[in-house]
């Protein structure tokens, strides 16, 4: 289109060079130039001059057509960027990885399975960072605080840690403890193992102790059953308990360091006061 331009621009220029060479002959008066042959260059120079200044609209127009069909094109391109994005993102998809490094524990997928999105498809978990969830009976639970020194069984290793949330619902009458460690896990340390675990809630030195008579409470007196040396006689002995735990019990009067009593259930034997043991 540049080239037309330039092409009818020429042509114009030399009608216009023509028509100014006839007219200053015509002023002149000279006879070589007609007057018909003056009026036809007057006529094809503004012929020229129309033709070149529409050449110049349309390509002016043809510029705005062109950068018009540029931007379209490119929106398109841009369109079909995204789409391949986007294809290239589900693809990617496809392969699920877990963003921490851990240990699978479940996998409940088949071959082929159609998941929808945001279902899980695994579940892991790290091994440096297990926790403890200790049970705490809820009428043992008011005695722990956070901080308590706690020591987990594994049933191969014992490992030494801390309370450091106490929930605070009640859940089928136990309240859950979690327990950080203070140490390394040993090997057997897994997701979902069980557990038993021991809240130190206090400590008392030189403390007297037996293990706990059924029904007994902490800070109360009740009659318990005590062997006389020879072993074949049980008296009734009013015992004052002091502090508790799940499975022992201190004894703070009327017991000595090497009795021999009775601790299961007495509720038969309530209304004697000794028994013979054969």
């Amino acid at each position: 289109m540049k080239a037309a331009v330039a092409k009818t621009k020429m042509q114009y220029e030399q009608a216009r060079m023509r028509l100014n060479a006839e007219e200053i002959l015509i002023n002149q008066g000279n006879a070589t130039v007609s007057k018909l042959d003056f009026e036809s260059s007057k006529l094809t120079v503004a012929q020229l001059k129309e033709t070149l200044d529409i050449d110049n609209q349309r390509t002016e127009q043809l510029r705005k057509n062109l950068a018009a069909q540029l931007a379209a094109h490119q929106a398109r391109l841009s369109k079909l960027d995204k789409t391949i994005e986007r294809a290239e993102f589900e693809l990617a998809s496809l392969q699920v990885k877990a963003p921490l490094d851990g240990v699978l524990q479940a996998m409940p997928l088949e071959l082929g399975q159609r998941v929808s999105l945001g279902s899980n498809v695994a579940k892991f978990a790290k091994a440096g960072d297990l926790i403890a969830e200790l049970k705490v009976p809820e009428l043992k639970a008011s005695n722990v605080v956070v901080g308590q020194k706690v020591i987990i069984d594994t049933r191969f290793s014992e490992i030494e840690g801390t309370v450091s949330r106490i929930d605070p619902a009640v859940t089928q009458g136990t309240v859950q403890v979690d327990v950080t460690f203070n140490q390394a896990l040993p090997p057997e340390a897994r997701p979902d193992l069980s557990v038993d675990g021991e809240i130190v809630i206090n400590a008392k030195a030189n403390a007297l102790y037996i293990k706990r008579p059924s029904a007994s409470q902490e800070n109360r007196t009740m009659p318990i059953f005590k062997l006389n040396p020879t072993g074949s006689i049980a008296e009734k002995t009013a015992v004052t308990f002091g502090l508790a735990s799940s499975t022992e019990i201190e004894v703070v009067a009327g017991l000595t360091k090497g009795d021999t009593v009775i601790i299961s259930e007495q509720t038969q034997l309530a209304r004697h006061e000794s028994i013979t043991l054969n």
